[in-house]
């Protein structure tokens, strides 16, 4: 179903560099998320000279919020920067579409009437807050999945979960690493050719 209201349009895009998630080798293991994702709000407002009072709604998407993702980590970095304090700011999660989510909300509002500026964003830090982290916090703290939930849908990982649909579907291995190496080529293209050089901080 397309988008109704008013036309959405993206003015700018800019992300920090992907660097090895390690917390003692990582690129930016002495680099704090809200730090990450400020500077990327930071330079989002000097490239398009927008007054960063114009900004009413920012939105971040974040799976693990906890640690150094907590309490609103979309605001946090936002506040971090400098950035007026009377801007609103909400930290959203959907998983690996968390960030996608984040700017489909913001065109949402925008078409809506709601409001006129907004960022849409995202952060995920592996280096401090890894994979497994999300289960040690549950080991501590509870389990997410109840057993009346376990026992309506088969919840399982990603890595078990592509496989399962890669069976339902009669989708073969060979396909799926046709796709993957054709995945990896383009990127490794684009990145010699610079194609993502313009939207670095």
């Amino acid at each position: 179903m397309p988008l109704q209201g008013r036309e959405v349009v993206i003015v700018e895009a800019v992300r920090t560099p992907i660097g090895r998630g390690h917390k003692e080798k990582g690129y930016y293991k002495d680099t704090h998320p809200a730090t990450l994702l400020g500077r990327s709000y930071s330079e989002l407002i000097e490239r398009t000279g927008i007054d960063p009072q114009e900004v009413e709604k920012v939105i971040a998407g974040c799976v693990q919020q906890f640690g150094e993702q907590a309490f609103n980590i979309g605001r946090n970095a936002w506040l971090q920067e400098g950035l007026p304090i009377e801007t609103s700011a909400t930290t959203i999660d959907t998983q690996c579409g968390s960030a996608q989510q984040a700017v489909g909300y913001g065109a949402a509002l925008i078409a809506t009437g709601v409001h006129d500026v907004v960022i849409g964003s995202g952060v995920e830090h592996m280096g401090h807050l890894p994979f497994a982290a999300g289960m040690e916090t549950q080991n501590t703290y509870g389990h997410a999945f109840t057993p009346e939930l376990m026992a309506k849908h088969n919840i399982v990982g990603q890595g078990l979960g592509a496989e399962m649909i890669a069976d339902q579907w009669e989708i073969p291995r060979s396909e799926l690493d046709e796709l993957a190496v054709r995945s990896h080529a383009l990127a490794n293209q684009a990145t010699e050719n610079g194609s993502f050089a313009r939207e670095m901080v």
